[in-house]
């Protein structure tokens, strides 16, 4: 019995005496060591012209609808007019939506999800060149794989690549860690034997 209670006190002291320890290794002037994070998911997609979005105004039936944006990047909304949503996430966009319906409603409540994004394209040496439905996680290889994959004359190391169908095509490795956005072209090239 004495045992069990020494036990006890010889273990109280000795984690008294531990956190005393590490309080005296602090100091207020310092701020705690920071913690690793794991890195970001995938950051959010931007709209742009093409994409087929549904706009729903809470309580306000009148108003809800699909809309596919345009070719300057905007939507036109009763009583709100034209909106600018290209270069935005959809939650970007249900704020400034929200906005400009603020001088006609009280405190709307607005939400924009994604019917549609703009496709993905494929060309050159594949089986099946043409658009694809662009997903979240697609990347060059499952993509390769939509469109029945390389043909026997085709580059098997790397895919030209044009983001959002815009600039320069530039060479990426055929991997699943290179991600494809919507309105990408992507080309594959024939190789040199």
């Amino acid at each position: 019995m004495w045992f069990r209670a020494t036990c006890r006190h010889v273990l109280s002291f000795a984690v008294s005496c531990a956190l005393m320890a590490l309080a005296g290794c602090m100091h207020e002037d310092e701020p705690p060591a920071a913690v690793a994070s794991p890195p970001p998911a995938v950051s959010p997609q931007r709209l742009d012209a093409g994409d087929q979005l549904r706009i729903t105004v809470f309580g306000e039936d009148r108003l809800t609808g699909v809309q596919t944006i345009e070719s300057d990047g905007r939507i036109v909304l009763p009583l709100a007019g034209p909106v600018e949503v290209a270069g935005q996430t959809p939650q970007q966009a249900g704020e400034r939506i929200a906005r400009q319906l603020s001088g006609q409603l009280v405190h709307p409540r607005v939400t924009v999800t994604v019917i549609a994004w703009r496709p993905v394209y494929v060309t050159g040496e594949v089986e099946r060149a043409g658009q694809y439905a662009w997903q979240p996680g697609l990347n060059l290889a499952s993509t390769m794989a939509l469109a029945g994959g390389a043909t026997r004359r085709a580059s098997r190391d790397e895919v030209l690549v044009q983001r959002a169908g815009k600039g320069p095509l530039v060479a990426m490795p055929q991997s699943p860690e290179t991600p494809v956005y919507p309105g990408d072209l992507l080309k594959v090239p024939e190789r040199f034997f």
